[in-house]
Formats: structure tokens, sequence, C-alpha cells
């Protein structure tokens, strides 16, 4: 039973990287279509075309800054991560080190770093439906469809 239990276990936080990995994706698709826009549209002039500019640099940090809290990030051997991915690593390669059980410490990682990537998708699906949409707007307008107008990330019910 404890083998099945730490099977199970490490193919739950396994998933959760995996979703991490497709959210960071996702994210990182979008700024290469923002900084294609910008690209697209460097050479043009007026205020249609410099508030385009402006809104894309801003919309790249937010979405930069957004996808630290799920991302992986640098740092070498035993440095802290803070990113739901970094603390989902952190459990699994925990947990990789016995056929026991997960503990109550793991379990609790594994709940707290799951909570992190669920508070990060809602907050990069807010950007998505809300700033990216009136970017890929301004975009269109200006003859750039570029930006893709992707579905939200699925926020799975929590066990």
């Amino acid at each position: 039973r404890d083998r099945l239990a730490k099977h199970n276990a490490l193919m739950h936080v396994g998933g959760l990287l995996e979703r991490a990995a497709g959210v960071v994706e996702r994210v990182d698709e979008t700024r290469r279509a923002i900084k294609a826009v910008q690209t697209a549209g460097k050479d043009r002039t007026g205020q249609a075309a410099e508030t385009l500019r402006t809104t894309g640099e801003m919309l790249d940090e937010t979405m930069a800054e957004l996808v630290s809290a799920v991302a992986v990030t640098g740092g070498g051997f035993g440095a802290r991560q803070t990113s739901a991915a970094g603390q989902l690593r952190g459990v699994y390669n925990s947990m990789q080190s016995s056929w026991d059980a997960p503990t109550e410490t793991q379990r609790l990682r594994m709940a707290s770093a799951e909570a992190a990537l669920d508070l990060a998708i809602e907050a990069i699906n807010t950007a998505f439906e809300e700033d990216v949409a009136r970017y890929r707007e301004r975009a269109n307008e200006a003859g750039l469809r570029i930006v893709p107008d992707f579905a939200p990330l699925a926020v799975p019910r929590r066990r």
C-alpha cells in the first residue's frame, strides 16, 4: 500500500509539473506574439502605433512577472525555488527517496504547491481575458493579427 500511495503521489505531482510546463509554454507563445507585433509595427507612426508599442512593452513585462510564479528560474544547486514548479519539483525529489507512503510534510508541501499553481493560473487567465484581449484587439485594429486567442487555462477542482 505504501508503494501504491507513493506512486500515486508521484504521478499526481508529475501531472502538475506537466500542467505548469503547459502554462509556461502558453505564456511564452503569447510573449513571442507580442514581440512580433512590436517588430511588425516598429516603423509605424502616430498615437495608435505609440500606444500599441507602450501597451505591448507593459504587457510583456506583466506576462513575464506572472509566469515567474509558475516557472522554475535560475539558481544553482540548493537554491530555494518559490515558483509553483520549483515547489513541485522539490516535493517530487523528496518523495523519490523512498517507497514509503508520502509523509504528512510531503502531502502538505504538495497541496501548497498545487494551490500556488492554481492561483498563478487564475492570475494568468485574468491577464489573458483582460489585458491580452485588449492588446489583441488593438493589434487587430492596426492590421497586425498576430496575437492568438487562447481559451482559458484549466484550473481543476481540488480533490
